[in-house]
């Protein structure tokens, strides 16, 4: 077992705990015990403990300040940033969810000790009752996997007048991509000099050359499954699949045919085994998208289960510039996730859209657009979902972007806090949305 630098003992003997703050005399940890008793107190609350804000930043050795009913909790590595009676947390720019609210009892701050210790990398371990919880301090050297998800891309049509042959002009203030260990987009056009056009209203095709865009951006997987990838017919989709395919991109979603379309994709990343897969409503099937159908929905996701850690599931659907999901989408996602999926991603209205907790899922029912163009700022508002997965467990967060001239730029607190609105006011709908704010 790794060494644990710092251990956190909180003794849940009498409703008013005392906390110390000790390095471990378990035989299952390698070093002495060294124990400073303090005498803040901790409170049991829906199912949930809660511990002083004040002594979880003793323990990280954070230095807190208080701005009536707002806290800031930072150091050299940690800026955060918490609101009395909101599970919403601001860390580092990007915003986090505690499940529970923080509140504020005899004029202290008071936190769930068990998400807020994991948004800062520890981990919990509870014992019998009467027995101490062992809060166990971050290692640097971790086993956190970070993947990052995003909108709707087309690499294509105006872009090009941009771009150029500067391959790295879409990514160069986004390195987030690069930095993690994986990241997806809805690639919504064909890769392909060739083909026909399909009679439709928008049909758009990217340059074979503007692969390099992908590469260069640390783009790893595509969603392919959307009203765009058979915009130039079965000669462009078998194009798309070639040219990611020797760049190395992995691809869910479209195939020569239903079977190929249905492949699920897994890629192990540490040790983890992550599973993709990719949908959208494609009645006439030749070679193309995969379609809607509950029956191999469920097949699917319970297969990829087996072989896969985590499962992520991407829908294209829904009504372009829409805020709020149809009905049909809302069971269908609740369907994927009672079938295993632990996330799913949706795309298509090319507007942010609201985030539930459903059970043990998360559903995004649409990442609105990334790099897609466009003059309206409803448009090129927009985020990132990103999960950090570690021990066993997916802690999920936003980060907001804004997109000017086909390039994506990450947003501070300030800058972003209208666009984690806009996702908290359309999720008000569900009864577990992922961000909620007390008003203002």
């Amino acid at each position: 077992m790794r060494k644990a630098e710092n251990i956190l003992l909180i003794f849940l003997l009498t409703a008013w705990p005392v906390i110390c703050f000790t390095e471990s005399t378990d035989p299952t940890f390698e070093k002495s015990a060294k124990e400073i008793c303090v005498s803040e107190r901790a409170i049991l609350s829906d199912g949930s403990y809660f511990v002083p804000l004040e002594e979880i930043c003793r323990m990280f050795g954070l230095k807190e300040e208080i701005n009536g009913n707002e806290a800031s909790v930072k150091n050299d590595k940690y800026n955060i940033t918490l609101t009395n009676l909101s599970k919403t947390v601001w860390l580092n720019d990007k915003v986090f969810s505690l499940g529970k609210p923080v509140t504020m009892y005899e004029n202290e701050f008071y936190v769930p000790l068990r998400s807020f210790s994991e948004l800062l990398g520890a981990k919990i371990k509870y014992q019998e009752p009467g027995k101490p919880v062992w809060v166990i301090l971050p290692d640097e050297n971790n086993n956190k996997v970070v993947i990052n998800f995003a909108g709707d891309t087309v690499l294509a049509c105006s872009l090009e007048n941009v771009v150029k042959e500067n391959y790295g002009y879409p990514f160069a203030n986004l390195t987030c991509f690069k930095d993690s260990d994986l990241s997806m987009l809805n690639l919504e056009n064909p890769i392909t000099a060739r083909g026909t056009k399909v009679p439709k209203k928008f049909n758009f095709r990217m340059r074979p050359d503007y692969i390099k865009i992908l590469q260069d951006g640390g783009v790893d997987i595509v969603n392919l499954a959307n009203n765009h990838t058979g915009d130039y017919g079965t000669q462009g989709i078998e194009d798309t699949l070639r040219y990611l395919d020797n760049a190395g991109i992995k691809h869910v979603g479209a195939g020569l045919d239903r079977e190929d379309a249905r492949k699920p994709v897994v890629i192990e990343i540490k040790g983890i085994k992550i599973g993709f897969l990719g949908y959208y409503n494609n009645p006439d099937f030749t070679a193309g998208t995969n379609p809607f159908n509950e029956r191999i929905l469920k097949e699917d996701i319970r297969n990829l289960k087996k072989i896969a850690n985590y499962v992520i599931v991407n829908f294209h659907w829904g009504e372009e510039n829409a805020g709020h999901p149809k009905p049909y989408q809302i069971t269908l996602a609740h369907l994927a996730v009672d079938s295993g999926a632990d996330l799913i991603v949706g795309h298509h209205p090319h507007l942010l859209q609201g985030i539930e907790e459903y059970k043990n899922g998360l559903i995004a029912y649409s990442l609105g657009n990334f790099i897609f163009g466009g003059n309206n700022r409803t448009k090129y508002d927009t985020v990132l979902l990103q999960l950090n997965i570690q021990d066993g467990k997916i802690l999920p967060c936003l980060v907001p972007v804004c997109v000017k001239n086909w390039q994506p730029a990450l947003l501070n607190h300030q800058e972003g806090e209208q666009i984690i609105d806009t996702v908290e006011d359309r999720s008000k709908v569900f009864s577990h949305p992922f961000i909620q704010q007390p008003a203002r």
